[in-house]
């Protein structure tokens, strides 16, 4: 029986914030994918144990760049939901990210947590976002408190 769950992909599940994500959503029980760049002979030994963690807990481990817009697009269709946790030196990097979701048209969702946080470079974001058309954007707050069932502190004003 196919899951009637909404497939999850991250970009930036290897980092502070989106290792929580990747194992909140497969503790949910979401189908998850996690595009990461290539491992290198230069690769941190707690990115490749949290890539082998991931593995064992049946996430879709996607190597690439972001540069790579075919690879994006191809695993952008197998999901439901874009969840970008990238740090902050790579905001407008999600410009790739969203052309590829242009071309893909099958996302439902764009989620980047720290974009309220985000102010300096947020802007060409959002405009880039608004032409997603009928795609739905969540603060991270909104998402995670209604969809993921986390508990937070902060708020937005």
């Amino acid at each position: 029986m196919e899951s009637m769950l909404s497939s999850i992909l991250i970009f930036g599940g290897t980092g502070y914030i989106g290792r929580y994500m990747v194992k909140a959503s497969v503790k949910m029980g979401h189908p998850t994918y996690v595009y990461s760049r290539p491992m290198t002979p230069q690769t941190h030994p707690s990115k490749i144990e949290l890539l082998k963690e991931f593995q064992s807990m049946d996430v879709n481990i996607v190597q690439g760049e972001l540069d790579e817009h075919e690879k994006l697009v191809w695993v952008i269709q197998q999901v439901d939901v874009v969840i970008s946790a990238l740090a902050y030196p790579q905001v407008l990097d999600q410009l790739k990210i969203i052309d590829a979701i242009k071309v893909a048209g099958t996302t439902k969702v764009f989620i980047d947590p720290a974009l309220h946080f985000r102010k300096s470079k947020s802007f060409q974001l959002r405009v880039a976002l608004r032409c997603l058309g009928s795609m739905v954007i969540y603060n991270q707050l909104e998402f995670y408190n209604s969809k993921l069932h986390l508990k937070s502190n902060f708020s937005f004003i």
